[in-house]
């Protein structure tokens, strides 16, 4: 199982925030890997794709320009980040129009979020969800591995081993 932009709006504890899609809706679908919080315009060279970006705001867009807004989304995609969520309750109230232009141009889901949740607790209830549906997408690979060697040693007679090989690896 994966988790989507979708199913972080959904989220129990997330969804307490009263999130709202500010831009970027052609990307819900992307999959979230982690919830990560970091007010850094340089974040990029922190992150490794996948991941939820969740910031406050007013310390790191408010004292950015249009261009330099632009060049933060421009990061943020190159660096294969899920979506971004802004807290939009004290400080920074709106997304700046140069942010919904650009997310909404390279497809990146902004959230804003209008009631105040501490981020930890938002990221534990996203990471703990994705680290509960891990195990399952990890036995479904592995199952051929444990059934392989029972399927080949159970015909009785040598030339019994090929239909079951066969079967094994569709061919």
């Amino acid at each position: 199982m994966t988790l989507t932009m979708h199913d972080v709006m959904t989220d129990p504890m997330f969804a307490r925030t009263d999130p709202t899609i500010e831009a970027g809706e052609a990307g819900m679908d992307r999959t979230v890997r982690w919830a990560y919080t970091n007010e850094r315009y340089d974040i990029a060279s922190f992150l490794s794709g996948g991941e939820l970006v969740i910031i406050e705001g007013s310390a790191l867009l408010g004292h950015m320009g249009d261009d330099e807004i632009i060049r933060y989304v421009d990061t943020l995609v190159d660096a294969g980040v899920a979506g971004l969520s802004i807290e939009l309750v004290e400080g920074v109230r709106t997304v700046p129009k140069a942010m919904i232009a650009r997310a909404d141009e390279r497809g990146l889901p902004v959230i804003g979020t209008h009631r105040r949740m501490p981020f930890v607790d938002l990221c534990q209830s996203i990471n703990t969800s994705l680290v509960k549906a891990q195990p399952l997408v990890q036995v479904t690979p592995d199952t051929p591995a444990h059934t392989t060697p029972t399927r080949v040693a159970t015909p009785t007679h040598a030339p019994d081993a090929p239909p079951h090989l066969k079967a094994i690896f569709r061919r």
